[in-house]
């Protein structure tokens, strides 16, 4: 009788370890988690600050790379889930911030490139940020505001790929004739 509850919580444990990973850019700080078969794969965020001075703007900055945005409407979205002051015994005081992404597409997922937390950079990537295979770039930005409780964010597309012409003339300035290379 004592074995089902460890089955079930041995069970439970499984499932939730398999359905979650570390980002390979940001482990420990950022985790991709599957929600539900609606939303999808979500990226749950962790970061914190000593700057007292900044929590009237807290702001949080997350740069990815998709390799297709059939809506170019929806580009994600970030919010603030949790943030609260620390208890430690450190002299100074840390502030804990945890916050969500929500992928603008499912299959293949984005690559998160970097993340900034007030402006400083908390996790990036070189390779990833100039990948051909990923060629859009999202910048997803939240501002939060701990004394009002008050939370915005936008999201913007800082690069697209120039489409390319089907074919391209070349003319052969020896003949005066015009080449079309397919």
């Amino acid at each position: 009788m004592r074995l089902f509850p460890s089955l079930v919580v041995f069970l439970t444990f499984t499932c939730l370890t398999a359905l979650r990973f570390q980002h390979p850019i940001c482990p420990g700080t950022l985790f991709n988690v599957f929600v539900d078969p609606n939303i999808g794969w979500i990226a749950l965020g962790f970061g914190w600050t000593e700057w007292a001075h900044t929590l009237h703007n807290i702001t949080i900055t997350v740069n990815m790379a998709v390799t297709d945005l059939p809506n170019s409407t929806y580009l994600g979205e970030l919010k603030m889930l949790h943030f609260h002051k620390l208890l430690t015994t450190l002299p100074k005081q840390r502030w804990n911030v945890v916050f969500e992404v929500k992928f603008p597409i499912q299959d293949p997922l984005p690559d998160i490139t970097a993340i900034l937390l007030n402006g400083d950079y908390i996790c990036s990537t070189r390779e990833n940020a100039f990948n051909s295979t990923k060629p859009i770039k999202i910048q997803l930005y939240m501002e939060y505001n701990d004394h009002t409780k008050v939370q915005k964010y936008t999201g913007k597309i800082v690069t697209r790929p120039t489409p390319r012409p089907d074919t391209e003339m070349i003319v052969d300035n020896k003949f005066g004739y015009e080449n079309t290379i397919y």
